[in-house]
């Protein structure tokens, strides 16, 4: 799913393995192929899609469509013009809330509004500009009676000193003040000690975040970086996706 080679490899898996299955099979053989191909692949859900003949399968945090013959499989956004709406994030928001309900609260640094209306989970790197943003604004989303429940998620592969300093911040004494101080340029250390933060970076495949900040509502809706970054637009979208059982 990370790159083009795979998803054509596992296009001929799947064409081979469906070729003469009907569609009621197509779900198992839909898992069998993937998993012949990739042992390891968390296939997190399969279900019909919005195109007749097709169904949507999550795979290890990101969305594919499938023809029930097999013969085709499709990657990218699939968009509903009239709606204008991405059904393939609507798929993907659902699988994401139930990955979201077995993060343990004690594997967050919690910050929880005083009168609680909303929150959101937010996957967070110490040295990521847009996350010091974010947390700048913590007031004021409190404000808002929105709480905000970090993941600590380094990216490494963008800032060499991300997993020290997540790491530090998790083994300090008050693991929010330490964030605190490290969103606002201060240095953690390099204390060490038990820490979710692999648990944390596994959890985040499983839900295809790439990036920080990743801010996602309960019921799995990303919300979009501009959005998150605005106290009143954030508190607004909760307020809507609230009103819509979300």
């Amino acid at each position: 799913m990370r790159n083009m080679k795979w998803v054509l490899v596992l296009m001929l898996a799947v064409s081979a393995s469906l070729a003469q299955a009907g569609d009621g099979a197509a779900s198992k053989a839909i898992t069998e192929a993937i998993h012949k191909l990739v042992p390891k692949a968390d296939v997190q859900a399969i279900e019909p899609a919005p195109i007749a003949g097709f169904s949507s399968a999550v795979v290890d945090g990101n969305v594919v469509y499938v023809s029930n013959d097999g013969r085709y499989l499709m990657q990218g956004k699939l968009f509903d013009l009239k709606t204008r709406t991405d059904l393939g994030a609507t798929v993907l928001a659902a699988t994401r809330a139930k990955v979201l309900g077995t993060i343990p609260s004690a594997h967050e640094l919690r910050f929880p509004a005083k009168e609680q209306k909303y929150s959101v989970t937010v996957f967070t790197d110490v040295d990521c500009p847009y996350c010091r943003h974010f947390h700048a604004q913590i007031a004021e989303y409190n404000k808002r009676g929105i709480g905000v429940n970090y993941v600590l998620f380094p990216l490494e592969g963008l800032h060499p000193q991300a997993l020290r300093k997540a790491q530090s911040v998790w083994c300090a004494k008050d693991r929010n003040a330490t964030y605190t101080s490290a969103m606002a340029g201060s240095d953690p250390g390099s204390l060490t000690c038990d820490n979710p933060i692999a648990d944390n970076l596994a959890l985040g495949q499983r839900m295809g975040v790439n990036y920080t900040p990743t801010v996602l509502a309960p019921d799995g809706t990303e919300i979009p970086p501009g959005t998150a970054q605005s106290p009143d637009q954030l508190a607004a979208l909760l307020a809507s996706i609230a009103a819509k059982g979300g």
